[in-house]
């Protein structure tokens, strides 16, 4: 005999909040279902997941029985026969997917109208309307990485968004200004925020009992307080991990900075220990955000973390995550409201998911 798989996706703006639902059929007799929310996706992207948990229900089911996969997506049906090529970088991993799982079965696809798909549109658009949260991951997603025993934390970094020193290109420190988001700065905060609510679905975010902590400085307070209210949820104020202090360098502009005294500015340049006159080093700065990194690695098992900051703290906050080499801390560059996100499992593993991301940014 057959089994029937039916299976669609749902994306409201495409690419927007994206699900997708699945069916196994025994005749009519409805044998299991899935379902699941993505995040940002596109139609195609939620259509190939819907395949991908189907085909996977079969396998957990009867691998040696037969299967026809239904869908009212005409591309994916004729990607997966093998009769249309596959063009989109986004979808080769999934079709990848999709392929690795039909071997070893018997299974065809079958292209259906909407109206015969109803059931696995209603379970994709139940998927879309009541998300559910899912648990962080308690193991790296690389099968070559080491098993950990610590549970995990996902740790999302955030700069602040463009703010009036900053559209000036002016100095502005920790111990200087505290100027505010410029009108660029607000809208690109309510564009994070969006973005961390639904981040793209190959993220695989679980945004678990999110928590936002912030600098306490005003720029990074109204970036956080954006991300804080689309989430619902409260800011904590962190003064550890204000910008890096300047000293007299404070309101200086870079053409100002580098006129002023070179022998001083060189001095500067790629060390860990200079400091400006009155200000800090990037030791430091190390000194003051590594063990802010440390709480996090033990106080926040199983829970989202979304850390707003400044440029040189959020190097030094991944570079503590990661380990990386001194020279990580200037070549490294992060954009007004751009996010970077980690998993972390304790001090054993951390696993890099984006860096400097900007897509989600207006053009300025």
């Amino acid at each position: 005999m057959t089994y029937i798989i039916k299976a669609d996706g749902a994306s409201r703006g495409n690419p927007g909040e994206a699900s997708f639902g699945a069916v196994l059929f025994d005749g009519d007799k409805e044998i299991a279902t899935v379902s699941e929310y993505l995040g940002q996706a596109t139609n195609n992207y939620a259509e190939y997941s819907g395949v991908i948990a189907g085909l996977r229900l079969a396998i957990n089911h009867d691998s040696n029985a037969e299967y026809l996969v239904q869908l009212d997506s005409k591309l994916v049906v004729e990607q997966l026969s093998g009769r249309w090529k596959v063009r989109s970088t986004e979808l080769m991993p999934l079709v990848s997917k999709a392929n690795a799982l039909t071997q070893g079965l018997k299974v065809s696809f079958q292209w259906i109208p909407r109206d015969q798909n109803s059931r696995a549109d209603e379970l994709a658009n139940q998927a879309l309307d009541a998300p559910e949260t899912h648990p962080v991951p308690d193991q790296p997603s690389s099968i070559r990485s080491p098993r950990v025993t610590t549970p995990g934390t996902e740790v999302v970094f955030v700069r602040h968004g463009h703010s009036t020193h900053t559209e000036k290109s002016l100095v502005a420190g920790g111990d200087g200004a505290d100027p505010e988001l410029s009108e660029l700065g607000f809208l690109e905060a309510e564009a994070t925020a969006e973005f961390i609510a639904q981040p793209p679905a190959a993220w695989k975010l679980s945004l678990a009992d999110p928590f936002v902590i912030s600098s306490d400085m005003l720029r990074t307070r109204q970036t956080a307080t954006a991300i804080a209210n689309r989430l619902g949820i409260e800011v904590k104020l962190e003064p550890r991990i204000r910008e890096v202090y300047f000293g007299e360098w404070n309101g200086l502009t870079n053409e100002e900075l580098f006129s002023k005294d070179r022998q001083l500015l060189d001095s500067w340049q790629g060390s860990l220990d200079f400091a400006p006159p009155g200000g800090e080093s990037v030791n430091d700065l190390l000194r003051r955000v590594n063990p802010f990194i440390d709480e996090l690695r033990e106080h926040y098992a199983n829970r989202t973390v979304i850390v707003v900051s400044h440029m040189m703290p959020t190097r030094a906050m991944t570079h503590s995550v990661m380990g990386a080499d001194p020279s990580y801390l200037w070549s490294t560059s992060f954009a007004p409201a751009s996010v970077s996100a980690f998993r972390i499992w304790g001090f054993e593993q951390y696993e890099l998911i984006s860096l400097n991301a900007c897509a989600h940014l207006p053009i300025n």
